[in-house]
């Protein structure tokens, strides 16, 4: 009997997209509800959250009308397999886009919160460096993307696929995924530096620093899973209070 994954995606999604909707909603009434304003941090996590929505979408299409999270053979009986695997891979590049859209939005807003945050420290030169790398990082993904085949249909179109895309999705993923999880860390790292610095008693600073770190969670995982795309988002939303 061959595996089934549907039980993986349905928990991706049913859990973590509530999870970050809700916390988006109560960082948004923070802000209104202390008259601090909205800055452009909750602006970029709310573009992060449509994307981890259309990402969502989109999977849940894959899943329900194309047999995601089953073998191929399994899939669609009025498509032929042919078919199938054009609406896959079609599906697959859309969920590349939407997914780079949520998680580069997302690293943006945990970074233009924390210059907001540490607005007086020496920090924010590494914040700058940190945040022209990921814009870097989601401008390259978003290039190789689009311009991998070309013309860009041919990624899903079998007839001219192997002939029109020069770029594999193994080098596609490996490079973005990997310089992806760096740059996770790094940003996970930075604020910890600043805790460190600060005269609190070591009991508060743990807090802090764990409050800051639960990003770590996702920090392991590739570049498929939309845990991780919550997890930043639910980093950028901690501490919306402050003005």
């Amino acid at each position: 009997m061959e595996a089934d994954y549907r039980p993986n995606v349905y928990a991706s999604i049913f859990i973590t997209l509530p999870l970050a909707a809700l916390v988006l909603v109560l960082r948004l009434l923070a802000r209104r509800t202390t008259r601090a304003g909205y800055g452009i941090d909750d602006w970029l996590a709310v573009v992060a959250f449509i994307g981890a929505l259309a990402y969502s979408i989109d999977n849940l299409v894959f899943l329900f009308g194309f047999g995601l999270g089953r073998p191929l053979k399994d899939g669609p009986s009025h498509l032929t397999e042919e078919e199938r695997l054009e609406r896959s891979y079609l599906l697959i590049w859309l969920s590349s886009l939407t997914y780079t859209i949520g998680i580069g939005f997302a690293k943006f807003a945990i970074l233009t919160f924390y210059w907001r945050l540490f607005k007086y420290s020496s920090s924010r030169i590494a914040i700058q460096a940190v945040l022209v790398l990921c814009v870097t990082w989601f401008i390259v993904r978003i290039l190789l993307l689009t311009l991998s085949c070309m013309p860009t249909s041919a990624y899903w179109d079998l007839a001219r696929r192997a002939t029109h895309c020069h770029v594999t999705s193994n080098i596609y993923f490996f490079s973005t995924g990997l310089t992806h999880t760096v740059l996770d860390v790094v940003i996970l790292v930075l604020p910890l530096i600043e805790v460190i610095k600060m005269h609190l008693p070591l009991g508060q600073k743990l807090a802090v620093m764990a409050l800051f770190g639960f990003g770590a969670l996702c920090v392991p995982r590739g570049d498929t899973s939309f845990p991780g795309l919550t997890c930043q988002q639910c980093l950028c939303f901690v501490d919306s209070c402050h003005p």
